[in-house]
């Protein structure tokens, strides 16, 4: 097959694969009657073409794009059902409870950067998988019974619904930071971050202040101009697709007619909602194979033991002491503090404890790590998940406290 006919071919497809989905979706909605169940591939359809419209996808840039835009979607649809004010007033001590966690977290993190550990600890050691183990774990010492000992009047499905609303106001919270936060912290420690942003500063001064001796260089206009670049070029680091994302589901979860409007009025929560919904869903799969297809790319930087050792020690040792400790203290001596609940309590202990968020790899995207960089992160995470049954004693230890808490 010669150039010119893969070529044809190639134009041929890119012309007639979008008209034959189309088609197929225009299909399935005639033929079901309702527009919920064609599998959202019109939506699908509908978001790409407006994407395109908009010129967030090209042939050059679009996969760059693309995962942004999907970082978005998973982040606005898995926030914003659950962001009302009701939730974020009842779930106070797990909102306090992981900013502290989180901060404790960083401060070791910076400690073993200094010491010697790569730069990826900290942002490694402060974002923990904060969804599917959680929520796995309850399920299974929900079913062996573990659970029993420290909620012995409340049924299994209870027990799990009530797991999950703690589960997700963490995971909602670790999200945000998580896509904010986590790329100012990845490759890099607070003194490069100084370091970096007074050089943009000086260099975004420099090229456009006249040369000095100028009596333009002192006028009130040219400074304020170069102080507005500053503060341009920081906002626009600082609001990236996440952030955005978290922002717009915080304003929709907190007004209760957007809150209808996207989540509950069923033509749009059947219709947009669902497909953004799935775009979300997708980039979570695509994450996995991206992290997977890195793991077999040769190394050209290597990961330290002392890094490994560092991540391991204050994921599955330091936090979780730290953690129990903490509520344990707060418990006993001031047991009106926050609701008394055991479920909570426990909940409180271990939810900070396990391996490195798998979405790591996504922050360092967000940072602008080159595919090398990220190919390290996929076998640190590779390394440490191996290590994830470590988390046993402090799950075990946690059921313990729990119970002379409430004994």
């Amino acid at each position: 097959m010669t150039i010119t006919d893969r070529t044809a071919i190639s134009l041929l497809l890119k012309r007639k694969l979008p008209e034959m989905a189309c088609a197929h979706s225009v299909c399935e909605w005639s033929n079901n009657n309702s527009f919920a169940n064609n599998n959202h591939g019109f939506q699908f359809l509908f978001v790409g073409t407006y994407r395109a419209v908009l010129g967030l996808y090209s042939g050059n840039k679009g996969p760059a794009h693309t995962s942004e835009i999907d970082i978005a979607s998973m982040i606005f649809t898995e926030m914003g059902p659950f962001l009302t004010v009701h939730n974020i007033e009842k779930l106070l001590p797990i909102i306090v409870q992981t900013v502290c966690m989180m901060l404790a977290a960083y401060l070791l993190a910076i400690l073993s950067v200094f010491c010697g550990a790569q730069d990826f600890v900290v942002a490694g050691a402060v974002f923990n998988n904060s969804t599917a183990l959680p929520l796995l774990l309850v399920r299974g010492l929900v079913k062996s019974g573990a659970l029993d000992t420290i909620l012995p009047d409340e049924g299994a499905q209870l027990i799990i619904k009530r797991a999950n609303a703690y589960t997700l106001c963490f995971s909602v919270l670790h999200t945000f930071l998580r896509f904010s936060v986590g790329p100012y912290m990845m490759h890099k420690t607070r003194r490069a971050s100084i370091i970096r942003r007074n050089s943009m500063i000086q260099a975004g001064m420099s090229e456009n202040l006249p040369l000095l001796g100028s009596p333009k260089s002192d006028t009130f206009s040219y400074k304020a101009k170069a102080v507005f670049k500053a503060v341009k070029h920081r906002l626009g680091a600082a609001l990236n697709p996440a952030v955005i994302a978290s922002l717009v589901a915080l304003l929709v979860g907190i007004t209760p007619p957007l809150h209808y409007l996207i989540f509950d009025f069923g033509p749009v929560a059947r219709s947009v909602t669902a497909a953004v919904s799935d775009m979300g869903d997708l980039y979570a799969a695509l994450q996995l194979f991206a992290l997977g297809s890195q793991l077999v790319a040769p190394p050209e930087r290597h990961v330290s033991k002392i890094s490994l050792l560092v991540l391991c020690t204050i994921r599955y040792c330091a936090i979780p002491v730290i953690s129990m400790s903490a509520v344990y203290f707060l418990r006993s001596n001031y047991p009106d503090l926050w609701h008394r609940d055991p479920l909570l309590d426990f909940m409180l202990m271990i939810l900070p404890v396990g391996p490195s968020a798998v979405s790591l790899a996504a922050v360092a995207e967000l940072a602008g790590a080159t595919s090398h960089e990220i190919s390290v992160i996929a076998r640190v995470l590779l390394v440490i998940y191996i290590f994830t049954p470590a988390i046993a004693p402090s799950v075990v230890f946690a059921l313990y406290l729990t119970g002379r808490l409430y004994s």
